[in-house]
């Protein structure tokens, strides 16, 4: 597993802080995360996203749409959204489709910016700041972790 960037608001490459941004829109963050049988990946996923969220003072979403995992997935969303009430999830029924799934959690968020992330530990969340500010002068950024 690779380290997480320490990013804490900052754009460590550019030393631009999320608080310097000229819009309060890119601040309001949706995170779309099409899940099929991902439950341990989630146990560290969710809290992760959640940190970066209180850390750089974002006003965050997480929006999960499980393509009805058997793996305790189910379960383990419903346990955290009790103590996350800006976690929201969806169980699709019918065929697993990833497809369909990006297609749910985009109409379910509710944020003005969208980050799009799969559930397999693979995108870092730390870089999220990053992100951000990037869209500040530009319509579209694409990441990758290649």
């Amino acid at each position: 597993m690779r380290s997480e960037p320490q990013l804490s608001g900052l754009d460590k490459e550019k030393g631009l802080p999320l608080s310097g941004l000229k819009t309060d829109r890119l601040k309001k963050l949706s995170v779309v995360i099409p899940t099929f049988n991902e439950c341990e990946n989630l146990r560290i996923l969710i809290p992760r996203i959640q940190r970066v969220f209180q850390e750089n003072q974002l006003n965050g979403e997480i929006v999960v749409v499980d393509d009805n995992s058997t793996d305790g997935s189910q379960e383990l969303l419903k346990e955290l959204t009790r103590p996350h009430a800006n976690l929201v999830v969806r169980i699709r029924e019918g065929a697993p489709s990833i497809a369909r799934a990006w297609f749910a959690g985009f109409e379910l968020a509710s944020q003005s910016t969208i980050v799009c992330i799969d559930g397999a530990l693979g995108p870092d969340p730390g870089y999220f700041p990053q992100l951000l500010v990037k869209l500040a002068s530009n319509a579209l950024v694409p990441a990758s972790p290649y």
